[in-house]
């Protein structure tokens, strides 16, 4: 997202939902509000133009909502503008990504009048590598350069989700996968991404 906003490209970002977290044990971890706050943060950090939020309070609840209001709120995002390029979460040990990841796939159907993006990929979820990670077949790689500090700036904006080193979604965590991607292809840092479909006139 960095670097296409550096390129000059509008990048907006849709979240499914913000709610406020609990624990475990049923307390409170974090409010909505402060969620929405670090989201707010870490957009203006990776210079992000907009970004919305589709279904509110239902953080961990979206697989309890109708799949048909979830793609439908998707269609209407695809439909507002022919847009370039799309890119929605891959497959992930959590439930709400999982639901979020087939609904951008239903949306992403080709139907009449939908304005076709020319490309539309998934992007790498560090837990994705846990079980259900993408197959080898069209990864694409996207070399962060001086972008990753930002990415890594705009994460640590999510001051109430940050997790421990080493784990996967920790500052460092993210650091050390962005590395890995980055020796695959003989760079420094990369971002690995699988296309789903490529479109050229």
């Amino acid at each position: 997202m960095a670097r296409r906003a550096a390129e000059g490209r509008e990048v907006h970002v849709v979240v499914a939902s913000i709610g406020d977290v609990l624990r475990s044990d049923g307390s409170l971890k974090v409010r909505s509000a402060e969620r929405r706050s670090e989201l707010a943060e870490a957009c203006r950090r990776l210079g992000v133009a907009s970004h919305e939020v589709l279904f509110e309070g239902m953080e961990n609840l979206l697989d309890t909502l109708p799949r048909i209001e979830i793609v439908s709120q998707l269609d209407r995002v695809l439909q507002r503008r022919a847009w370039d390029e799309v890119f929605l979460p891959g497959v992930a040990c959590h439930h709400d990504h999982e639901v979020v990841c087939e609904a951008s796939l239903a949306a992403l159907r080709q139907r009449p009048g939908r304005k076709r993006e020319c490309l539309s990929a998934q992007y790498e979820y560090p837990h994705s590598t846990w079980s259900n990670g993408p197959s080898d077949a069209g990864m694409w790689y996207v070399s962060l350069g001086r972008h990753l500090e930002t990415k890594l700036s705009a994460l640590a904006a999510y001051a109430s989700q940050s997790v421990p080193e080493p784990e996967p979604l920790s500052i460092e965590g993210v650091r050390r996968l962005a590395l890995l991607r980055g020796v695959e292809v003989g760079v420094e840092a990369a971002e690995r991404f699988r296309i789903l479909r490529q479109f050229e006139e």
